[in-house]
């Protein structure tokens, strides 16, 4: 993730979508990042703001098919949930984050 923010490149060619069956990009979307080589266990869990803003809300080591069969995953699940419905009550944007900087 390091090198790609250091490269300049958006986010969002490390970041996709939780769910396997979503194709189209779109804000406050449930992300995650893995390796880029080859998928590994090690897995980053984000919301989605635009295409280079995520706000990582955890990871975890996935070693099952889906993220319901052990605790720690569903513990992933319910974190992602609970910070996308806040941002999404809260209107969050980048916008917000240009008005930080300049306070």
């Amino acid at each position: 993730m390091i090198n790609v923010a250091e490269d300049k490149t958006d986010l969002q060619v490390l970041f996709k979508p939780l769910s396997n069956n979503e194709y189209k990009l779109r804000p406050y979307q449930k992300s995650k990042v893995y390796g880029t080589i080859r998928k590994s266990w090690l897995r980053v869990y984000a919301v989605r703001i635009t295409s280079d803003l995520f706000v990582i809300t955890g990871g975890a080591i996935k070693l099952t098919r889906t993220m319901e069969e052990r605790d720690h995953t569903k513990d992933q699940l319910r974190r992602i949930s609970k910070a996308r419905n806040y941002l999404k009550e809260q209107g969050f944007s980048e916008r917000d984050l240009e008005n930080l900087e300049t306070e």
